[in-house]
C-alpha cells in the first residue's frame, strides 16, 4: 500500500517538472523570437539614424551658407542704406537750389523734399522730380489760371492805349510784345545822354505738371538799341533783369 502512494506522488512529481521545462522551453523560444526581432530592429534604426546624420550635416552646411548670405545682404543693405544717403544729401541740396529760383511753386517743392527726407524714394518718384525740374526750371513766373485764361488776359493788357507794351505775334501759347524806350548811356568821354532803346519779349505760357488749371511763364528776351534805322543787340545783363522786373510788375499788377 505504501508503495502504491510513493508511486502514485512520484508520478505526479515526474509529470509536473515535465510540465514546467515544457512551459520554460516555450517561454524561451518566445523570447528567443522576441531577441531577434528587437535585433533586426535595432540594425534597422541604426541605418535610419545614419540616414538621418547624414541629412542633418547636410542641412547645417546650408544654414552655414545661408548664413553667409545673409552676412552679405546685411553689407548690401548697410551699403545700399549709404547710397541713399548720399542720393538724399544731394537731391536736398538740388531742392535748395531750385526753391531760390522758381517763384510761387515752394509748396510742391516741400512736399517733393518731405518724400525724399522720408528715404522712400521709388524709380516712379525720380522719375516725376525729374520731369517736374525739366518742365519749369525757367518759369519765371506761375500764375493760378489756365494758359487760355493768361493768354486773354494778357492780350487784353497790351492792347490797351496806356500800354507801355505792343503785341508783334500772339499764339495759344506764346506771346511776343515789343517796347521801346530810352536809357542813360555814356557817348563821348564822359557825357551821358538818353539812347533809343527797344525790348523784345517772347513769352511762353505752360501748364503747370500737377495742376492744369495754374501756368507756368517762361521769358525769352532781347534788348537792341537804334542807330538810325539799325537795331544793335545789347549785352547789358543789368538792363535786361531791369527790363524782365518791369515786365513782370506790369503783368502781376494785371493779373493778381
Amino acid at each position: 500500500m505504501r508503495r502504491l502512494v510513493f508511486l502514485f506522488f512520484g508520478v505526479i512529481a515526474l509529470s509536473t517538472v515535465t510540465q514546467a521545462q515544457s512551459q520554460t522551453k516555450a517561454v524561451h523560444d518566445s523570447l528567443t523570437q522576441q531577441l531577434a526581432y528587437f535585433q533586426k530592429k535595432a540594425q534597422y534604426l541604426a541605418k535610419r539614424s545614419k540616414g538621418l546624420t547624414q541629412q542633418v550635416t547636410k542641412l547645417n552646411t546650408k544654414n552655414r551658407k545661408l548664413f553667409l548670405h545673409v552676412e552679405a545682404l546685411k553689407q548690401d543693405s548697410v551699403r545700399f542704406k549709404q547710397l541713399l544717403e548720399e542720393s538724399y544729401a544731394e537731391n536736398k541740396r538740388l531742392v535748395k537750389a531750385y526753391e531760390l529760383r522758381i517763384q510761387g511753386m515752394a509748396g510742391e517743392l516741400r512736399a517733393l523734399h518731405d518724400s525724399v527726407a522720408s528715404l522712400r524714394v521709388v524709380k516712379h518718384d525720380l522719375e516725376m522730380i525729374k520731369s517736374y525740374f525739366a518742365t519749369a526750371r525757367l518759369a519765371k513766373r506761375e500764375y493760378d489760371l489756365p494758359v487760355d485764361k493768361v493768354i486773354q488776359t494778357l492780350n487784353d493788357l497790351f492792347i490797351r492805349q496806356s500800354s507801355p507794351y505792343k503785341i508783334k505775334s500772339i499764339s495759344d501759347k506764346e506771346l511776343v510784345i515789343t517796347e521801346d524806350f530810352t536809357l542813360k548811356r555814356q557817348t563821348l568821354l564822359f557825357i551821358r545822354s538818353n539812347v533809343p532803346m527797344q525790348g523784345e519779349y517772347k513769352l511762353i505760357m505752360k501748364p503747370h505738371p500737377f495742376d492744369d488749371d495754374k501756368t507756368l511763364v517762361d521769358l525769352r528776351d532781347a534788348l537792341v538799341h537804334k542807330r538810325g534805322d539799325v537795331l544793335v543787340t545789347d549785352s547789358s545783363s543789368a538792363d535786361q533783369l531791369r527790363a524782365e522786373s518791369r515786365l513782370f510788375s506790369f503783368i502781376d499788377k494785371a493779373i493778381y
